[in-house]
């Protein structure tokens, strides 16, 4: 029997848009208390690691790049670079996904 649970294309580019937000507001935080805000990112990083078993294993690319900021000495240059990164390959994700939707 397949417990798998089946996403519309609908609800995955939901999910998308909305982790786009969550993703992008590393930067603010950043901003804000001049330092990662650690319990942010691994709050996010358990979401997308959730997230990245329903949907087949397409977010790795974005959970290696968010955990990659732990493991540095941040500045904000390289935090808006890794975030900036992480929201182009969602919104390439959007794209891909509304393309096989259309086919």
């Amino acid at each position: 029997m397949n417990n798998k649970l089946i996403f519309t294309t609908k609800e995955k580019i939901i999910y998308l848009s909305r982790l786009i937000g969550k993703v992008f507001k590393v930067i603010p935080l950043f901003e804000i208390e001049n330092k990662l805000p650690l319990e942010y990112i691994n709050d996010l990083i358990r979401n997308i690691h959730s997230a990245n078993d329903l949907f087949d294993g397409i977010l790795i690319e974005i959970l290696i790049k968010v955990n990659s900021l732990k493991g540095k000495k941040i500045n904000h240059h390289i935090v808006k670079k890794v975030i900036l990164e992480c929201t182009n390959i969602i919104n390439k994700m959007i794209d891909s996904i509304e393309k096989e939707g259309e086919e």
